[in-house]
């Protein structure tokens, strides 16, 4: 893990803003998740460092913040200062078993990312396209694959069900190449067979009463080993967003300056909730 001071800024060129007042039906949400290895291990371990990966929203001309929210968009180390902002922003409250995502909200319309190191004079480390929807919310999921970035999004909204709750799973596990998530000891249809980036549809799952669910994530063939884990104290009339991140092998590569990366294997289950 490199020790250097390394921020990240982001510009998102923005095609209009129409109004200056927030309005559901005309604005989008927008959230960001962290599940880069490669972006983690540039943030540092202590909390107090006050270093951070940056992500400030400009537009073209103008450059407002956001219609609604907390202003420059960062992820930053854990703690209780920055509330969980290692992973997501807005940033959530870590004092939750199971954090909610919450949302900024931007004019309706396309946008687009440039990322930086250290400064935006620099040359763009990867730029990906942010669309706001008029009532939507979406999350954009940054990952990486030793090194090579990507970013997915997801849309969600369907109506929740009472005596159910709604699942969805986002693998971004890069070495996982088919990944099945169990409850307990039992595959649950619909989040199976799932490859790096890939996203379920949201599945409905029954559950009359508050209950602890196994979460497990297996890559398919394999039933002894987990990639990842995750106990998750659920709730009826719920909806999860469960994000499978990091690796289930070490590795090592290189990066762009020519240096040895060394990848640990170290599956993550998390999970958010809307």
């Amino acid at each position: 893990m490199r020790s250097i001071c390394i921020a990240i800024i982001a510009t998102i060129s923005m095609a209009s803003c129409r109004k200056a007042k927030y309005e559901p039906a005309n604005y989008g949400g927008i959230s960001f998740y962290n599940a880069s290895y490669t972006l983690d291990t540039w943030l540092p371990l202590n909390a107090g460092s006050q270093k951070k990966i940056l992500l400030p929203l400009a537009a073209a001309e103008q450059k407002p913040g956001p219609i609604q929210g907390n202003g420059i968009p960062f992820f930053s180390e854990d703690g209780a200062v920055n509330g969980g902002s290692r992973r997501d922003f807005p940033a959530v409250n870590g004092n939750y078993d199971v954090p909610w995502i919450s949302f900024d909200h931007y004019s309706a319309g396309d946008y687009n990312v440039n990322v930086y190191l250290n400064s935006v004079d620099s040359s763009s480390l990867f730029s990906f396209p942010v669309t706001a929807e008029q009532d939507r919310k979406r999350t954009y999921l940054l990952s990486d694959s030793l090194g090579s970035f990507n970013v997915i999004s997801v849309v969600h909204g369907q109506q929740l069900v009472a005596g159910k709750i709604l699942l969805r799973l986002v693998q971004l596990c890069p070495d996982a190449d088919s990944v099945n998530l169990r409850i307990g000891s039992r595959i649950v249809p619909g989040l199976q067979n799932m490859s790096y980036r890939s996203i379920s549809p949201e599945v409905e799952y029954s559950l009359s009463a508050d209950s602890t669910l196994k979460l497990r994530a297996f890559n398919a063939g394999d039933t002894l080993t987990s990639i990842g884990r995750k106990d998750l104290q659920a709730q009826p009339g719920q909806s999860y967003l469960i994000v499978l991140r990091n690796y289930r092998n070490n590795h090592e590569y290189k990066d762009r300056d020519g240096q040895s990366v060394r990848v640990t294997a170290n599956g993550v289950v998390d999970v958010r909730k809307l």
